[in-house]
């Protein structure tokens, strides 16, 4: 399949402008520049991060009839969900849901849930140009063991592709993005004496030692420790009590940073999707530069390091983390 073509280079500047816009709004300081660009943002056709509520609301009162979602791509935060996102949602046979991300939590109403997708009509009109046509959605919503009820409660037959990245690499990662999104306000003194990432792992290691829960991350899917949003081997038990192995793909997220377009082949494939060679995505959203003391990466590799081979053992591939 032909991916330089008038059709799909409208596609992916499509959601090209959608990433740069919402980017633009949660990195800008400036409140008066933030209700510009969300007044631009009002009438997109394909949205990074959840859509105008009104446009949900639109779209839910509409008699059209929806499509439910073929697939989901999902992953802890800063796993790799958004870059993973951008390869699989520029295939031409993908219909374009509203949003990348499924919004539940702000609608939480069957209706509303569906009223995110395609209608009938847009997916045929998919599938008739490109022989076959499929939608869905991505979010980084691992570990949270709600999300496999919501998710086989819209759509039971859907394929799931998890993305997991290397748990130290990801832990760290997520306290420097929590630490961006805080930028702007963590000189105030309210934060004073906060602990900083090597004090936070040790409290958290500590705490999972009495089988308590940390709360000491910022973002994520739930709010919980950064320790927990890469101990993945729970949630995919979880998971597999809703979806079969069969419908099931797991992605090294290490793999998929080192040759990106040969994932991208793999995940066409799982989803039953016409060969198409993929175009270079650049990563949107890299965050900020720091260093992870040595006797920190230490501590964490022997954590996680049993955690791995069982991780390991029940998906029967060896990642080498």
């Amino acid at each position: 399949m032909n991916s330089d073509t008038p059709r799909n280079s409208r596609k992916l500047k499509t959601i090209e402008k959608a990433s740069r816009i919402d980017y633009k709004i949660l990195s800008t300081p400036n409140v008066f520049k933030k209700k510009l660009l969300n007044l631009r943002r009002q009438f997109l056709s394909y949205y990074f991060i959840p859509p105008p509520m009104w446009r949900v609301l639109l779209r839910a009162a509409s008699p059209a009839k929806r499509v439910r979602p073929d697939f989901a791509c999902i992953g802890p935060v800063r796993s790799g969900t958004t870059l993973l996102t951008d390869y699989i949602m520029q295939h031409p046979a993908v219909a374009l849901p509203l949003a990348k991300e499924l919004n539940i939590k702000d609608a939480p109403l069957m209706r509303m849930v569906l009223a995110q997708f395609p209608t009938e009509k847009q997916k045929a009109r998919v599938e008739k140009e490109h022989g076959k046509a499929v939608t869905g959605y991505c979010s980084p919503v691992v570990p949270g063991m709600l999300f496999p009820y919501f998710a086989h409660n819209v759509s039971s037959s859907a394929k799931i592709v998890i993305i997991l990245r290397n748990p130290v690499e990801r832990t760290f990662s997520h306290w420097r993005w929590d630490q961006m999104a805080i930028s702007m306000v963590k000189n105030d003194p309210i934060w004073k004496n906060t602990p900083g990432f090597d004090e936070i792992i040790r409290l958290e290691m500590e705490l999972a030692k009495q089988g308590a829960g940390a709360g000491t991350s910022i973002s994520g899917t739930p709010v919980g420790g950064y320790l927990q949003g890469s101990m993945y081997l729970p949630f995919i038990k979880h998971l597999r009590r809703f979806y079969p192995e069969e419908q099931v793909k797991i992605v090294n997220a290490n793999a998929f940073f080192k040759d990106p377009a040969a994932t991208a082949r793999e995940v066409y494939r799982f989803l039953g999707l016409p060969d198409y060679e993929p175009i270079p995505t650049p990563v949107k959203n890299a965050g900020p530069k720091m260093k992870l003391e040595d006797k920190t990466r230490d501590l964490m590799e022997g954590f996680f390091a049993p955690l791995n081979e069982k991780l390991y053992d029940y998906i029967g591939v060896d990642f080498g983390w």
